[in-house]
């Protein structure tokens, strides 16, 4: 008996000792198996004067810093939690490591953190001063919505008239760089075309930066009136001698909705769906779940699942219409995965770009178009959108397309090795050097 109670004692001591000794302060990471796919996670672990603050990076989708509402340690047991994207992590620290669970929205996944380095990113292109181009902020209003929406605009030295180009970024709420990824696309090509005797207006979009909001459920076609707001402006002073647009996947769309109205001088599409976007989606299923490694039957078995919900959504006038069918085709999944599907396809802005066709708007843009796109690009793939483009202009005398397939480059249009979306946060290049001069020269003609 006295020999179990010294054991006990002992235990206890030693559980004691650990708890005070251990601390939880630094960077730590680990990997999610989400159905084959490995997903590497960081928190990033502070002291502050409340206790302990975190943040959460998953640099593969671009997120950095993600503020985590709560930070919970009590020696032993780890908890966290970001409310608003419905994840908790809940752990137990020892011997150096958090053994745990992490969990999103009902999902539950094993997670293990272990202390990590920091991953340091060089971005060589980023503009650097001196700059020698003015830059001003500017605000333009979009009278169709009555919302008013910020940007930059760089204007070359010197006083004659100049090509200007408003730059309109790809799908998701995006700041006026263009930022995803530690990359800034847009500040790169402003820079770039700006040195070289291009005006240049990149604008936070709806929601973002110092941008109004705007109503919560805009689809692609409501955006464009944003960026036609931005083109007016820039005509409206004068100053320019041509106005034209840059779209980014996309913002190739709208790009070529403003094309099609005649209220630009030119397009500038990189990276640009030319087939509905329910076609995009299923492309993208097979090209980047094989790359990340999903198992053929899971695969399968997704893309079955979004065909059928695809056709509903094709045969539908309205979202209302097609809820009760969508409903019903995933009845038979688990619950949570059943409102995650049916909220994803029942989202205004999903229902839009799923029915949408842009190669009408295509081919009646008459003013000259630039299309640039990556024979690697896994998120429009080439082979899909590119021979479309060239029917298009095949068909239509009126336009006056330059098309460009690039060897080697990605949906960012980065030289890459794979196209893979987790490389994009790896590669140096922001975009790579011929396509920005391929923009300059183009729109230097545009006098």
């Amino acid at each position: 008996m006295r020999r179990v109670l010294l054991f006990l004692i002992v235990a206890l001591g030693l559980k004691t000792a650990m708890c005070m000794a251990q601390d939880i302060v630094g960077y730590w990471g680990g990997e999610l198996d989400v159905q084959g796919v490995k997903l590497e996670v960081f928190f990033d672990i502070a002291k502050g004067s409340n206790g302990y603050e975190s943040k959460l990076d998953v640099p593969v989708q671009g997120a950095r810093g993600v503020k985590v509402d709560a930070t919970t340690f009590n020696g032993m047991d780890v908890g966290m939690e970001i409310k608003s994207q419905g994840v908790t992590f809940k752990g137990i620290y020892a011997y150096g490591i958090i053994c745990g669970t992490f969990s999103q929205k009902g999902f539950d996944l094993p997670l293990t953190l272990r202390k990590a380095q920091r991953i340091v990113t060089i971005r060589p292109q980023e503009p650097k001063a001196p700059f020698p181009y003015k830059a001003e902020e500017v605000k333009f209003k979009n009278t169709k919505e009555g919302i008013t929406l910020a940007g930059t605009l760089t204007t070359p030295e010197g006083n004659g008239k100049v090509p200007a180009v408003v730059l309109i970024t790809g799908s998701g709420q995006q700041n006026r760089d263009e930022e995803m990824f530690e990359h800034k696309p847009f500040a790169v090509i402003a820079d770039y075309l700006s040195r070289r005797g291009i005006a240049v207006l990149r604008f936070d979009d709806r929601g973002m930066g110092s941008s109004e909001q705007g109503k919560a459920d805009a689809t692609t076609l409501d955006l464009s009136y944003d960026a036609e707001a931005a083109v007016n402006f820039l005509k409206e002073t004068g100053h320019f001698s041509s106005v034209g647009v840059l779209g980014h996947s996309e913002g190739c769309i709208i790009s070529f909705m403003l094309g099609a109205r005649k209220l630009t001088d030119f397009v500038v599409s990189l990276s640009g769906p030319a087939v509905k976007g329910s076609e995009i989606l299923s492309a993208q299923q097979d090209s980047l779940y094989r790359l990340m490694g999903m198992p053929r039957e899971t695969i399968n078995a997704m893309k079955s699942t979004f065909k059928d919900c695809f056709l509903i959504i094709d045969n539908s006038e309205t979202i209302a219409g097609a809820r009760p069918e969508i409903e019903s085709l995933v009845s038979i999944l688990p619950e949570q995965v059943r409102t995650e599907l049916v909220n994803t396809f029942m989202n205004p802005w999903m229902f839009f770009f799923c029915k949408y066709n842009p190669a009408r708007d295509i081919a009646m843009t008459e003013c000259p178009a630039l299309i640039i796109n990556g024979t690697k690009d896994m998120q429009v793939p080439y082979s899909q959108n590119v021979p479309v483009y060239r029917r298009i202009a095949a068909e239509h005398p009126n336009t006056r397309f330059e098309i460009h397939e690039i060897d080697g480059l990605n949906h960012l249009l980065q030289h890459c090795a794979t196209g893979n979306t987790t490389e994009y946060i790896t590669i140096d290049e922001t975009i790579a050097p011929e396509v920005l001069d391929l923009i300059a020269t183009f729109i230097s003609k545009r006098k």
